[in-house]
Order: C-alpha cells, then sequence, then structure tokens
C-alpha cells in the first residue's frame, strides 16, 4: 500500500501529464510539493520502479 505522499504524487502525475506546458508544470510542482521538479520526477520514477516489483513478484 502507498503512503500518503506517494499517492498524492501519482494523483498529481496522472492529473498533470507531461504533455502541456512545461513551465506551468514545473512551477504547479513547486508550489504544490516544495520540491524541484527533477526531484519531483526522481521520486515519481521511484514509486514507478517499486510498483514494477510489486506486480512482478
Amino acid at each position: 500500500m502507498p503512503t500518503q505522499r506517494a499517492r498524492l504524487l501519482l494523483l498529481f502525475e496522472a492529473e498533470h501529464p507531461e504533455s502541456g506546458d512545461a513551465a506551468a508544470k514545473d512551477e504547479a510542482i513547486r508550489r504544490t510539493f516544495g520540491i524541484e521538479p527533477q526531484r519531483y520526477r526522481e521520486l515519481i520514477a521511484e514509486l514507478d520502479r517499486t510498483d514494477a516489483r510489486a506486480d512482478a513478484a
């Protein structure tokens, strides 16, 4: 079961896909999570890898 933070990150990602205005998404990431967009993308990638490992098990 994902943590609350993980669920929030995944929900944000689902509602704000990479397509569209990248600058607006980056600013939304900064305002919403208080982190830099690169760190956000690293967290999303980590969550995706964790989900993939869980699915494989």
